[in-house]
């Protein structure tokens, strides 16, 4: 599960990290996303969407644009079993 949802976050890229950036520099936010998912196995796209602002946003205080969230929300749940 943390394969899927590091490359999701990876690609998104939200605080827009350079290119040779390390690849585990979202691993704490990845974390926090799978806890949410283990917690809640049947979370709806909204519900991860505000998780997943509420995580970055306490992290690096930003806030995305909703539909970038919805999207990575919904690449996300499609990305799992």
């Amino acid at each position: 599960m943390y394969k899927k949802i590091e490359k999701v976050i990876n690609e998104w890229n939200p605080i827009g990290l350079l290119p040779h950036a390390p690849e585990d520099e979202y691993s704490i936010e990845i974390k926090r996303i799978m806890k949410v998912l283990e917690q809640q196995p049947d979370i709806s796209e909204q519900e991860l969407d505000k998780a997943i602002n509420t995580i970055f946003n306490t992290a690096f205080g930003i806030s995305n644009s909703q539909a970038e969230k919805k999207l990575i929300a919904r690449q996300i749940i499609q990305s799992l079993p």
